[in-house]
C-alpha cells in the first residue's frame, strides 16, 4: 500500500507528532510505501527521526501576517500538498483535525481521519472555529473511516460512515527491573491542556504532609515562566523542579515511585501507557478522554475525580491520591507490577496489526 501521513509541524516535540512519526516508520518497516507531508517552520528540524524508507516532504512555508498574507499562504500550501500527493499517488491519506487543508480533504485517495483528542476539544482554542468546524464536518463525511483513540471519543463522531477505535501504542524500551525508585514525576508539554498549575496547587497540599518528597516535571512549552512563578509563590522550590526536556524518558519512569498526570483533557495519554509499561504506577485525573480506558482504578493505578468539580476540589482530590501512594509503598509496588502486565495490550505489534488490517479493508472496498 501507499500511505501518506500529514501533520502540520513535526519540529515540535509533542505526543501527536511523535505517534504519527512512529506509525509512519512502522508502516515503512512493514514494507509499505510511506510519505510524510509537513509544513515545518523554515530552518527548523524535525523533532523525531524518520525511517530511511519514508519519503519526507517539508513544504517549509513561513506563517504570514495579515489577511492577504494568510490567503496567499493557504493557496501556496494547498498547491504544494497537491503536488506532493500527485507525485506520490497514495492509496490512503491520513489526516488529523488539527491540520485539514482542502488539498488533504479532497485528495485522490481514501481519507482516514485520526482523532488524537476528544472531539469536543478540537475547536476549543480556534480563533476561526466556524471555518474549522466546516472542514472537520467535511472530513467526517468524506472519510472512509474516522479512527478514535477511545470508546468515549468514538461515540462523539456521529456523522461518519465508519468509526473505529484503535489506541496509540508505546514503543518505549523499559528494563524489566528498574533502578531504585524515589519521588514522583510528571511528563508533558507545558501548555494549558496539561494543567500543571493544578498539579502545583495540589503539591502545595502534599508538601504539608510530606515536605521532603520530590516532584520532577519534564517538558518544554510556553508556560515555563508562569509555572516557575507558581512554584516560587507556593514556596515549593525545594520539592518541585522543572527539568526541561529529557531524551531518556524510560529511565525517568524506571527511577520514579509513580507518575502524576493532571490534564484537563486528553486523547489517549501516551505518558500513562509508557510509565505503566515501565512498571511505574500512575495517578491521573479522570478527564476526557483516555485515562479511564488505560488505568484500572485501584488495581494498577488511581483515577482522580475531575469532571464537574471546582478547581479547589480537583486539587484536594489529586493531593489525596498522591499522598495515598507516597504513604503506601507496598501498594505502589503492587500497582506497578499490575500496570506492566496490563499495558501489554498497547504494544506496537498489536496496534500496528490493527492499523494495517484497517487500511487493507479500506482499499479492498474500492
Amino acid at each position: 500500500m501507499r500511505i501518506a501521513y500529514t501533520c502540520q509541524d513535526i519540529s515540535v516535540a509533542g505526543g501527536l507528532e511523535r505517534i504519527l512519526v512512529d506509525k509512519a516508520n512502522a508502516m515503512a518497516a512493514r514494507g509499505h510505501d510511506v510519505c510524510m507531508i509537513v509544513n515545518n517552520p523554515p530552518g527548523s528540524r524535525s523533532a523525531y527521526a524518520l525511517h530511511p524508507d519514508v519519503k519526507f516532504v517539508d513544504i517549509s512555508l513561513p506563517q504570514p501576517e495579515g489577511l492577504y498574507g494568510t490567503l496567499r499562504f493557504k493557496w501556496r500550501q494547498n498547491a504544494a500538498i497537491r503536488r506532493a500527493l500527485k507525485s506520490f499517488r497514495p492509496d490512503i491519506v491520513v489526516g488529523v483535525p488539527s491540520w485539514l487543508t482542502w488539498s488533504i480533504l479532497f485528495a485522490p485517495a481514501r481519507l482516514v481521519l485520526e482523532s488524537h483528542n476528544a472531539r469536543s476539544m478540537v475547536f476549543i482554542s480556534e480563533r476561526r472555529s466556524a471555518y474549522k468546524r466546516l472542514k472537520v464536518a467535511v472530513a467526517e463525511r468524506r472519510a472512509a473511516a474516522v479512527v478514535a483513540l477511545t470508546r468515549e471519543d468514538a461515540a462523539a463522531w456521529t456523522n461518519t460512515a465508519s468509526v473505529k477505535v484503535i489506541p496509540n501504542f508505546s514503543n518505549v524500551a523499559c528494563a524489566e527491573n528498574g533502578a531504585t525508585r524515589h519521588g514522583a514525576v510528571a511528563v508533558g508539554r507545558l501548555v494549558e491542556q496539561k494543567d500543571f498549575s493544578l498539579l502545583i496547587e495540589a503539591w502545595g497540599i502534599v508538601a504539608q504532609r510530606h515536605p521532603d518528597y520530590p516532584l520532577r516535571i519534564f517538558g518544554e512549552g510556553p508556560l515555563l515562566e508562569d509555572l516557575s512563578q507558581r512554584i516560587a509563590t507556593a514556596g515549593l522550590e525545594k520539592s518541585v523542579a522543572l527539568e526541561g526536556r529529557t531524551s531518556d524518558v524510560a529511565a525517568i519512569y524506571a527511577a520514579s515511585d509513580f507518575l502524576v498526570m493532571s490534564s484537563a483533557h486528553e486523547g489517549l495519554p501516551l505518558v500513562l501507557i509508557e510509565a505503566m509499561q515501565c512498571g511505574c504506577p500512575c495517578v491521573a485525573t479522570d478527564c476526557k478522554c483516555g485515562p479511564r480506558e488505560i488505568i484500572s482504578d485501584g488495581s494498577d493505578g488511581l483515577l482522580v475525580p475531575y469532571r464537574d468539580l471546582s478547581q479547589d476540589e480537583r486539587a484536594r482530590a489529586l493531593a489525596e491520591a498522591i499522598c495515598r501512594l507516597i504513604e503506601n509503598p507496598e501498594q505502589r509496588r503492587n500497582f506497578g507490577a499490575k500496570a506492566r502486565e496490563n499495558a501489554a495490550r498497547f504494544s506496537k505489534e498489536n496496534i500496528m496489526d490493527r492499523w494495517e488490517q484497517l487500511f487493507k479493508d479500506i482499499t479492498a472496498c474500492g
